[in-house]
């Protein structure tokens, strides 16, 4: 009987950490998501000092969220994201607007594909 009530323990412990993990990915992705879709309003618009001061905010978000994220997730993402972070932030300085909206979508779908890639599903396990 204790070894029913041990194993049921492990398995609500696993399965509540892996919620845990899910909603922090999925906060925090979809909250540089707001950010960067800001950023991709001011380059429509010609807007490159508030485009970078908003970069200078997703720096931030990102510094403090990568700690928690490296530890959950894959470190070739987290590298996906530092590069392509990169590229943004060199096409808002150079102001390449075309450039600079292409590497904001691919900087989007880094960030949100990670929740959903991390999910506890079948699909993911197998």
């Amino acid at each position: 009987m204790k070894v029913i009530i041990y194993i049921s323990i492990v398995i609500i412990a696993f399965f509540a950490f892996a919620a845990w993990t899910q909603s922090i990915l999925t906060h925090t992705a979809q909250d540089i998501a707001k950010h960067l879709d800001i950023i991709e309003e001011f380059v429509s618009r010609d807007d490159w000092q508030m485009a970078s001061r908003e970069m200078i905010v997703v720096q931030d978000k990102w510094n403090k969220i990568k700690k928690r994220w490296q530890m959950l997730i894959d470190h070739q993402e987290i590298d996906n994201i530092e590069s392509t972070l990169v590229r943004v932030q060199s096409w808002v300085d150079l102001q390449g607007k075309d450039d600079c909206l292409t590497e904001l979508a691919t900087l989007k779908l880094f960030f949100l594909h990670i929740p959903e890639r991390e999910a506890l599903r079948i699909t993911n396990i197998l």
